[in-house]
């Protein structure tokens, strides 16, 4: 009803964190959050994919905590050597594996085999990543984008596992489907 605060904490190192772009609860109660950060000393935890920052003027990171807020369970950094920004994309699937969408800058940003898109096409391209539900592996990275700027704002994830993703471009080579109505 709003009357009382039931749990509320800080998150975060020592310099910049945006705002939480994404919260999510997973199918036990914890809280799954997305964000970007420009600290290199986040409270990352032993076994996360990404446990040191990547670099530029900031990376993504994803965590989970427990429903009082009293524990990190996980949390890693997501990016390469430049900038590497979530921007409100965050789902779960049904086995709680964590997606984030966003843009990036780098070139070095890890792309899975098998990604519809492995390299950089223009100053920066969309970014869709796929983490374990206990944030240990990446296990899926692709980009999209044309020769432009190009990133995500918003995923979902359906019962089926299948994904759709939505943002912006200023690519005139953005990889429309065939058929598209623009």
């Amino acid at each position: 009803d709003g009357a009382k605060i039931l749990a509320a904490t800080y998150f975060g190192g020592s310099k910049q964190e945006r705002g939480v772009y994404g919260m999510l609860l997973d199918s036990h109660g914890n809280i799954v959050i997305g964000s970007a950060t420009r600290s290199p000393d986040m409270p990352t935890t032993r076994g996360s994919y990404q446990p040191k920052y990547g670099g530029g003027q900031a990376d993504m990171y994803a965590a989970k905590l427990t429903s009082d807020m009293k524990r990190i369970l996980w949390c890693t950094y997501v990016g390469g050597s430049k900038t590497d920004w979530p921007r409100g994309g965050l789902a779960l699937d049904r086995e709680d594996n964590v997606y984030l969408v966003g843009g990036t800058d780098s070139n070095d940003f890890p792309a899975t085999a098998g990604a519809f898109q492995r390299e950089r096409k223009g100053e920066r391209d969309a970014s869709i990543v796929k983490l374990s539900a206990d944030g240990s592996k990446l296990l899926f990275h692709t980009l999209l984008g044309g020769g432009s700027w190009d990133g995500l704002m918003g995923i979902h994830v359906d019962g089926r596992g299948d994904v759709y993703v939505a943002g912006h471009t200023r690519s005139a080579d953005f990889p429309v489907t065939p058929g598209a109505p623009q």
